[in-house]
């Protein structure tokens, strides 16, 4: 009988400023890909009266993005090997994530979704 167990491979990238090392995961968890999806479908409440006040548009499409990104980077990012002043290990949170500088930032997103295109986009080789 098979075992379940996680058969996710980690791939180590580095980034192009701080020349940190980032472990990514090669695919997604059904279990992360769900709570992904929860958050496109969850409710969310805008208040018009705010959006009005302010003369603004609120995108809340836009604002489940977001959302959705940020759950992605928790799930697909294994490791790091950033650490605190005092030398300890920092953890890979989504707050850490988003202390690295921008041009990092884009770059571990950019090979993020790569991988989670990779898997939706490739297409199957047919033989004749």
């Amino acid at each position: 009988m098979p075992i379940l167990k996680d058969f996710r491979k980690q791939i180590e990238i580095t980034l192009p400023i701080t020349k940190g090392k980032v472990w990514i995961y090669d695919t997604l968890l059904a279990k992360d890909s769900l709570e992904i999806d929860k958050i496109y479908v969850s409710e969310t409440s805008v208040s018009s009266e705010d959006a009005q006040t302010a003369g603004k548009k609120i995108s809340i499409r836009a604002s489940k993005y977001y959302e959705a990104m940020d759950e992605t980077l928790r799930a697909m990012v294994a490791k790091w090997d950033f650490t605190a002043d005092d030398g300890s290990e920092l953890p890979p949170t989504i707050e850490n994530i988003k202390k690295l500088p921008k041009k990092d930032f884009d770059y571990l997103q950019s090979e993020i979704n790569k991988k989670i295109q990779g898997e939706v986009l490739t297409p199957e080789v047919k033989k004749n």
